[in-house]
Protein backbone atom coordinates (compact mmCIF):
# COMPACT_ATOMS: atom_id res chain seq x y z
CA UNK A 1 0.00 0.00 0.00
CA UNK A 2 1.43 3.30 -0.75
CA UNK A 3 -0.20 7.12 -0.62
CA UNK A 4 0.52 10.00 -3.20
CA UNK A 5 -0.64 13.16 -2.59
CA UNK A 6 -1.23 15.57 -4.98
CA UNK A 7 -0.53 19.35 -5.55
CA UNK A 8 -4.61 20.36 -4.59
CA UNK A 9 -3.64 18.36 -1.65
CA UNK A 10 -5.93 15.48 -2.49
CA UNK A 11 -4.44 12.24 -0.97
CA UNK A 12 -4.39 9.30 -3.30
CA UNK A 13 -4.41 5.65 -1.29
CA UNK A 14 -3.09 2.88 -4.28
CA UNK A 15 -3.48 -0.82 -2.86
CA UNK A 16 -1.51 -3.57 -4.75
CA UNK A 17 -1.56 -7.25 -4.27
CA UNK A 18 0.71 -9.93 -5.62
CA UNK A 19 0.98 -13.62 -5.13
CA UNK A 20 3.54 -15.62 -5.97
CA UNK A 21 4.44 -19.56 -5.68
CA UNK A 22 6.76 -20.25 -2.65
CA UNK A 23 8.30 -23.39 -1.20
CA UNK A 24 5.79 -24.92 0.72
CA UNK A 25 5.93 -24.77 4.79
CA UNK A 26 3.21 -26.94 5.19
CA UNK A 27 1.60 -29.94 3.53
CA UNK A 28 -1.56 -31.64 3.60
CA UNK A 29 -0.98 -35.16 2.09
CA UNK A 30 -4.48 -35.78 2.82
CA UNK A 31 -6.34 -33.48 1.11
CA UNK A 32 -3.39 -32.62 -1.82
CA UNK A 33 -3.77 -28.80 -0.51
CA UNK A 34 -0.65 -26.99 -0.65
CA UNK A 35 0.46 -23.80 0.70
CA UNK A 36 1.90 -21.63 -1.48
CA UNK A 37 2.05 -17.74 0.52
CA UNK A 38 0.91 -16.30 3.33
CA UNK A 39 0.75 -12.42 4.56
CA UNK A 40 -1.06 -10.21 7.09
CA UNK A 41 -3.98 -7.77 7.08
CA UNK A 42 -6.50 -6.52 8.84
CA UNK A 43 -9.97 -7.91 8.46
CA UNK A 44 -13.26 -5.76 9.26
CA UNK A 45 -16.71 -5.91 8.01
CA UNK A 46 -18.23 -4.20 5.32
CA UNK A 47 -19.44 -1.54 7.93
CA UNK A 48 -16.23 -1.37 8.75
CA UNK A 49 -15.91 -3.30 11.85
CA UNK A 50 -12.92 -4.48 12.97
CA UNK A 51 -12.21 -8.54 13.63
CA UNK A 52 -9.25 -9.12 16.31
CA UNK A 53 -8.72 -12.07 18.09
CA UNK A 54 -7.70 -12.10 21.95
CA UNK A 55 -5.80 -14.34 23.76
CA UNK A 56 -7.98 -15.10 26.93
CA UNK A 57 -8.55 -17.72 29.89
CA UNK A 58 -6.20 -19.99 27.12
CA UNK A 59 -8.59 -19.61 24.14
CA UNK A 60 -9.00 -17.15 22.03
CA UNK A 61 -12.23 -15.40 21.65
CA UNK A 62 -13.32 -13.61 18.66
CA UNK A 63 -14.88 -9.99 18.58
CA UNK A 64 -16.38 -7.74 15.96
CA UNK A 65 -16.01 -4.24 17.45
CA UNK A 66 -16.07 -0.69 16.22
CA UNK A 67 -12.59 1.13 16.63
CA UNK A 68 -11.92 4.76 17.36
CA UNK A 69 -10.17 6.49 14.19
CA UNK A 70 -7.15 6.80 15.76
CA UNK A 71 -6.77 3.29 17.06
CA UNK A 72 -4.89 0.63 15.06
CA UNK A 73 -6.15 -2.33 13.94
CA UNK A 74 -5.14 -5.72 14.75
CA UNK A 75 -3.57 -7.74 11.79
CA UNK A 76 -4.92 -11.62 11.19
CA UNK A 77 -2.34 -14.12 9.38
CA UNK A 78 -3.86 -15.45 5.38
CA UNK A 79 -2.20 -18.59 4.09
CA UNK A 80 -3.27 -19.05 0.68
CA UNK A 81 -3.24 -22.67 -0.70
CA UNK A 82 -4.06 -23.83 -3.98
CA UNK A 83 -6.54 -26.39 -4.26
CA UNK A 84 -7.89 -28.47 -7.52
CA UNK A 85 -11.64 -28.76 -7.29
CA UNK A 86 -13.12 -29.95 -10.65
CA UNK A 87 -16.41 -30.09 -8.87
CA UNK A 88 -16.75 -26.70 -7.46
CA UNK A 89 -16.15 -23.59 -10.15
CA UNK A 90 -17.18 -20.65 -7.84
CA UNK A 91 -13.77 -19.87 -6.09
CA UNK A 92 -11.69 -16.78 -7.81
CA UNK A 93 -9.15 -19.60 -9.34
CA UNK A 94 -7.67 -20.23 -12.75
CA UNK A 95 -8.12 -23.01 -14.94
CA UNK A 96 -9.91 -24.98 -12.34
CA UNK A 97 -7.65 -24.33 -9.36
CA UNK A 98 -9.83 -22.75 -6.75
CA UNK A 99 -7.67 -20.53 -3.91
CA UNK A 100 -8.41 -21.46 -0.49
CA UNK A 101 -7.39 -19.70 2.94
CA UNK A 102 -7.43 -20.20 6.14
CA UNK A 103 -6.89 -17.26 9.30
CA UNK A 104 -5.15 -17.49 12.26
CA UNK A 105 -4.17 -14.86 14.38
CA UNK A 106 -0.47 -13.24 13.51
CA UNK A 107 1.10 -14.17 17.00
CA UNK A 108 -0.29 -17.46 17.29
CA UNK A 109 0.13 -19.60 13.76
CA UNK A 110 -1.38 -22.93 15.78
CA UNK A 111 -4.64 -21.52 16.28
CA UNK A 112 -7.04 -21.90 13.17
CA UNK A 113 -10.34 -20.24 12.35
CA UNK A 114 -12.76 -23.47 12.20
CA UNK A 115 -16.49 -23.40 10.59
CA UNK A 116 -18.21 -25.20 13.86
CA UNK A 117 -21.42 -26.37 11.07
CA UNK A 118 -23.47 -27.95 14.37
CA UNK A 119 -23.67 -24.59 15.74
CA UNK A 120 -23.47 -22.27 12.51
CA UNK A 121 -20.09 -20.47 14.16
CA UNK A 122 -16.60 -19.91 13.73
CA UNK A 123 -14.08 -20.51 16.43
CA UNK A 124 -10.29 -20.31 16.89
CA UNK A 125 -8.98 -24.04 17.41
CA UNK A 126 -5.52 -25.12 17.75
CA UNK A 127 -4.37 -27.54 14.60
CA UNK A 128 -0.54 -28.58 14.90
CA UNK A 129 -0.34 -31.85 12.05
CA UNK A 130 -3.19 -32.07 9.72
CA UNK A 131 -5.20 -29.40 8.63
CA UNK A 132 -9.00 -30.04 8.48
CA UNK A 133 -11.38 -29.37 5.90
CA UNK A 134 -13.32 -27.08 8.24
CA UNK A 135 -10.10 -24.55 8.44
CA UNK A 136 -10.30 -23.99 4.89
CA UNK A 137 -12.02 -21.44 3.10
CA UNK A 138 -12.68 -20.85 -0.85
CA UNK A 139 -11.43 -16.84 -1.06
CA UNK A 140 -13.99 -15.30 -3.86
CA UNK A 141 -12.89 -11.82 -4.19
CA UNK A 142 -15.67 -9.15 -4.85
CA UNK A 143 -13.42 -6.13 -5.66
CA UNK A 144 -10.04 -5.05 -5.20
CA UNK A 145 -10.38 -4.98 -1.40
CA UNK A 146 -13.59 -6.90 -0.63
CA UNK A 147 -13.40 -10.26 -0.51
CA UNK A 148 -16.09 -13.24 1.01
CA UNK A 149 -15.29 -16.24 2.64
CA UNK A 150 -17.23 -20.22 1.82
CA UNK A 151 -16.73 -23.02 3.73
CA UNK A 152 -14.79 -25.97 1.44
CA UNK A 153 -17.07 -28.61 3.07
CA UNK A 154 -20.11 -26.90 2.87
CA UNK A 155 -20.79 -24.88 0.02
CA UNK A 156 -23.13 -21.69 -0.39
CA UNK A 157 -22.16 -21.12 3.91
CA UNK A 158 -20.09 -18.25 4.17
CA UNK A 159 -18.19 -16.57 7.20
CA UNK A 160 -20.37 -13.79 8.05
CA UNK A 161 -21.23 -11.43 10.84
CA UNK A 162 -24.61 -11.69 12.75
CA UNK A 163 -24.97 -10.00 16.24
CA UNK A 164 -21.99 -8.52 16.41
CA UNK A 165 -19.93 -12.28 16.36
CA UNK A 166 -18.88 -14.27 13.36
CA UNK A 167 -21.31 -16.94 12.44
CA UNK A 168 -21.75 -19.04 9.26
CA UNK A 169 -24.27 -17.80 6.86
CA UNK A 170 -25.98 -19.74 4.62
CA UNK A 171 -26.50 -17.36 1.15
CA UNK A 172 -29.91 -17.80 -0.51
CA UNK A 173 -31.39 -19.39 2.42
CA UNK A 174 -34.80 -17.49 2.32
CA UNK A 175 -35.21 -17.54 6.29
CA UNK A 176 -32.30 -15.16 6.35
CA UNK A 177 -32.96 -11.57 5.87
CA UNK A 178 -31.52 -9.48 2.93
CA UNK A 179 -28.66 -7.72 4.58
CA UNK A 180 -27.17 -11.69 4.48
CA UNK A 181 -25.14 -11.34 1.50
CA UNK A 182 -23.72 -8.15 2.81
CA UNK A 183 -23.11 -9.52 5.89
CA UNK A 184 -20.44 -12.17 4.28
CA UNK A 185 -18.11 -9.50 2.87
CA UNK A 186 -15.15 -8.51 4.64
CA UNK A 187 -12.51 -5.47 3.72
CA UNK A 188 -8.53 -6.49 3.84
CA UNK A 189 -6.17 -3.97 4.51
Amino acid sequence: MYFMQLRSGLIIEKTACYFRKEITKRHSPRTGISLFTEHSASLSTYNDQSITFVFEDGGYEIYVEDLRKDQEKDKVLFRYYDFQSPAHGTGDGVDGQTLLVNLSPTKDKDFLLHANNKEHSVELQKCENQLPDQAFFRLHRKSSKCVSFECKNNPGVFIGVKDNHLALIKVGDPSEDSKSIENTIFKLS
